[in-house]
């Protein structure tokens, strides 16, 4: 007699032709033997179409398995990512909340204490224009360069 006994995972065993099976329960299997039973007859029913094969089935359904569970680490590593992103974008939005309210507070105050001047003091008005064309031209100079606003430029003093 040729026929060769194969020991597959489920306690059973399966002539096939030539060869014939048994099966039995892999310790720390979390699969039972109705799960294996009912696996084993999908398997079967995929396997018997024409072109198919139970081992390009099983190869398929284990490169799915894999890139998945690499997809899933990749999300987790993303994920972190994402949350420290979050986090630093907060940051800058708490940032710039308080600059908006101390512009804002500022201009409130200079406005209230500062009077405004006559409409005859064509003098004063043309001098309040000339020093907020040279603040709108120092705001350029300093972003341009990229420097901070509240640093002083070359050749200039702390305020």
């Amino acid at each position: 007699d040729h026929s060769t006994t194969l020991r597959l995972a489920a306690g059973r065993q399966e002539n096939m032709g030539q060869f014939s099976a048994e099966t039995y329960s892999l310790p720390g299997s979390l699969l039972s033997g109705n799960q294996h039973d009912e696996l084993s007859a999908r398997l079967e029913t995929l396997a018997s179409k024409p072109g198919t094969s139970k081992s390009a089935i099983v190869s398929d359904a284990l490169c799915e398995y894999l890139n998945r569970r690499a997809t899933r680490e990749v999300d987790d590593l993303l994920k972190h990512r994402l949350d420290r992103i979050s986090t630093q974008l907060g940051r800058i939005e708490r940032d710039a909340s308080v600059l908006i309210e101390t512009l804002s507070l500022y201009v409130r105050f200079q406005l209230t204490v500062t009077a405004p001047l006559p409409e005859a003091d064509r003098a004063g008005r043309a001098v309040g224009r000339e020093r907020f064309r040279r603040f709108v031209d120092q705001v350029g100079r300093q972003l341009a360069t990229g420097r901070s606003i509240g640093a002083p430029a070359d050749g200039e003093g702390a305020i």
